[in-house]
């Protein structure tokens, strides 16, 4: 993983906010928060370039991804969790 890689618990301790709160700015769920708010997590996460792991997304969306063995090979399929 890279190392540099910014990641929601550092946009989190560096407003002082909770992790659940980032969470919500990214994902769009921000009814509940003050639009000030909002706005802060919003500027920091451009500023600060962050983009969301695709694991973390796979894991959002409810897909994943595997790869079947079995006695003829394999094949990769989805699954929707």
């Amino acid at each position: 993983m890279e190392q540099n890689r910014v990641r929601i618990v550092d946009i989190a301790e560096e407003l002082g906010l909770s992790t659940a709160i980032v969470s919500n700015v990214i994902h769009g769920k921000t009814k509940k928060l003050s639009k000030e708010t909002v706005k802060r997590v919003q500027e920091l996460l451009e500023e600060r370039q962050y983009i969301p792991s695709m694991a973390g997304v796979a894991l959002n969306t409810g897909l994943n991804y595997g790869l079947i063995f079995g006695k003829f090979g394999f094949s990769p399929m989805s699954v929707r969790g």
